[in-house]
């Protein structure tokens, strides 16, 4: 768990990456939708369900949605997207 999302970039000749979402407190799962830019995430420290933008280039930020929170829900440890049916 940890508290960060990062991207890297396969095109540089060298390891780089950039911090997409730096708002999390304890980021447990992830789950990517490539077609549409996003990031989904579950943080059990808020019991939240987030989603986020994965930004094109560092200069434009990601922009943060919380899809589901509080006492509805006890743990939230897992998330999945499901690419086949969208």
């Amino acid at each position: 768990m940890g508290n960060e999302v990062r991207k890297y970039s396969l095109e540089a000749k060298q390891i780089d990456y950039n911090d997409v979402v730096v708002t999390g407190r304890k980021i447990q799962s992830l789950a990517v939708d490539t077609e549409h830019h996003l990031v989904y995430w579950t943080d059990t420290s808020e019991k939240a369900i987030r989603r986020a933008t994965i930004p094109a280039d560092d200069r434009h930020p990601a922009i943060v949605q919380t899809l589901r929170a509080g006492r509805t829900l006890e743990a939230p440890a897992g998330v999945a997207f499901d690419w086949v049916a969208k």
